[in-house]
């Protein structure tokens, strides 16, 4: 990271006062309306650090950085101007500290301010959004979910045995909805899921919602079968538009003494990752969630050897006649480490990795399969990475 020159001392000022105030009110907020779950909040009790950088003709880019550090929850502004910056999120001063988060956004020279919505109530509203979807349990999911349908005036009615199922009727439109919101999701979840949607009432439209994006293999099995596929952002996104999302602040408050945090440490996490993997079907039947898993324990495994982990799952070629299980850019953080030898001697500036869940004995030909999904005609060459369990 290389400093450019020392920011004018009136603007340094002026961005520092802004920045400070905008975090003391941010945290001054959440304390106040959510204190339960305050830790959660990227920017609460943290330690913040920002940097100038990225310097162009009518802007500069103010990236924020907050780490895990206890002793020390103080916001800090560099008065340099850096010319080059490590992607984020490199730590830049060595920070013996967990990183937290990492984010930037342009200021115009023309005013020197940091844009309104950067630690809003709006913002910290999307970020309440975010804290409720992760933690909360099946139950209490559906609970949001009826709640914001029935503020587009529709009425819905919770299945008795399975409350996961919803039955939405409306003046213009009848609808049975299956809400996912498991980590666990295995073909027999699928194909159970198909069955009980079939039984819906003649005139109902079929449609399933996940909190979280699914592959493309399991929406379009769905689609195919004429099953809508929707995302629980389609409920609240209005809400954000309109300029009102304290609806999103007032339910979510109410119902705060029902979610469980539970921070889980990193050995938490592998164990249950293994228990995970264990109890994962062979072969077909369990495809889905065995990739879902094998992706989760690679992120485990490495996201701190890159800069920023960004993977795509069930990527697929122009022609999707090809899908890679997993494709993981190569932002590696030490040009000294595996991930820097595999680009230096390979040129890998992508990473596929493909899983392979079979019943029986792993044929030649299917460990070889691999080798299709790179050609000579790609731009850059991509390293092929191959996991077996």
């Amino acid at each position: 990271m290389n400093k450019h020159y020392q920011l004018d001392k009136e603007k340094y000022e002026g961005v520092k006062r802004q920045l400070l105030e905008g975090v003391s009110e941010y945290r001054s907020y959440i304390n106040t309306h959510y204190p339960s779950i305050a830790n959660q909040f990227v920017h609460n009790n943290k330690l913040v650090k920002a940097y100038f950088c990225d310097e162009r003709n009518d802007k500069i880019v103010l990236r924020v950085q907050t780490y895990q550090y206890e002793s020390d929850i103080s916001v800090y502004l560099d008065d340099f101007v850096y010319d080059f910056c490590p992607r984020p999120p490199f730590n830049f001063e060595k920070i013996n500290a967990p990183l937290v988060s990492w984010s930037w956004f342009g200021i115009n020279k023309s005013d020197w301010k940091i844009p309104e919505n950067i630690l809003s109530i709006e913002h910290i509203h999307r970020e309440l959004l975010g804290i409720y979807l992760k933690h909360a349990d099946d139950s209490e999911l559906v609970q949001f979910v009826c709640f914001f349908i029935r503020t587009q005036n529709f009425e819905v009615e919770i299945n008795k045995k399975d409350n996961t199922y919803l039955t939405i009727d409306g003046i213009s439109t009848n609808e049975y909805l299956k809400v996912f919101h498991s980590n666990e999701i295995t073909k027999e979840l699928l194909d159970q899921t198909m069955q009980n949607l079939n039984r819906a009432t003649i005139g109902y439209h079929k449609q399933v919602l996940f909190t979280t994006k699914p592959d493309d293999i399991v929406i379009n099995m769905f689609e195919d079968e004429g099953i809508k596929v929707r995302h629980i952002s389609e409920l609240t996104y209005r809400h954000f538009d309109n300029k009102h999302s304290e609806i999103i602040h007032l339910f979510i408050k109410s119902r705060l003494p029902n979610l469980k945090i539970i921070k889980a440490s990193s050995t938490d996490q592998g164990q249950l990752l293994i228990k995970e993997l264990k109890n994962c079907s062979l072969g077909k039947s369990g495809w889905p969630n065995y990739e879902k898993i094998s992706a989760e324990i690679f992120k485990f495994l490495f996201s701190d050897s890159f800069t920023r982990y960004i993977s795509e799952t069930q990527a697929s070629n122009d022609e999707d006649s090809l899908r890679r299980d997993l494709i993981i850019h190569n932002n590696f953080k030490d040009s000294g480490s595996f991930w820097g030898r595999i680009n230096s001697d390979f040129h890998a500036k992508l990473l596929i990795v493909e899983f392979k869940n079979y019943s029986e004995e792993i044929e030649y030909d299917t460990m070889f399969s691999t080798t299709k999904y790179l050609k000579k005609r790609l731009k850059f060459c991509a390293n092929n990475v191959k996991i077996w369990w």
